[in-house]
């Protein structure tokens, strides 16, 4: 299957805003359950030693320094591989949300795109995650690099729902 579009900078810029809700919904529950779990480990020596005050005091100390240490690594390593795959280093860039003209091709074996900065091909098993939302569909690669196919073009090629990528995409993963 080919779909045929223009991907345009609105489009785009709504596609940036939904992939970045979701990555902050991530991080803030990955960080919520990081500092619950050092609040724990860290209070749990010191119960007999002393009063509850404290106790917490150093807690939330500990839990604070442990976040912010997590928090720095993981910010240092998604700079890091976007500085080694060659991409800007700001945090919202993400390679295939470009505007332009672009088509992309669906087989059984891999999705290919060509776009206004060349041709891209993964294989189905490339694909981690697919995001829906009432404008696009985002087939995510990694944190630097997605396919997106705005609903309207979908509708278009005949697919108005993601039924079909989304059981390739869990189909590949299922095989590996």
């Amino acid at each position: 299957m080919e779909i045929r579009y223009e991907f345009t900078g609105a489009e785009r810029d709504v596609a940036m805003a939904t992939l970045a809700s979701r990555r902050q919904r991530d991080a803030a529950a990955l960080m919520c359950a990081m500092a619950g779990g050092a609040a724990l480990s860290m209070i749990w020596p010191f119960e007999m030693d002393f009063p509850g005050a404290t106790r917490a005091g150093i807690g939330a100390l500990l839990s604070a320094a442990i976040f912010f240490a997590m928090r720095s690594g993981v910010e240092f390593k998604e700079r890091y591989d976007r500085y080694r795959d060659g991409l800007p280093i700001e945090p919202g860039y993400m390679r295939g949300l470009e505007p332009g003209a672009r088509v992309v091709s669906l087989s059984l074996d891999e999705v290919r795109e060509k776009g206004p900065f060349g041709e891209r091909v993964f294989r189905w098993s490339a694909f981690g995650d697919v995001v829906e939302s009432e404008e696009m569909a985002a087939l995510i690669v990694s944190s630097s690099e997605c396919v997106v196919i705005p609903r309207w073009a979908l509708s278009r090629a005949g697919h108005g729902d993601l039924s079909v990528i989304a059981t390739l995409v869990r189909h590949a993963r299922d095989r590996d």
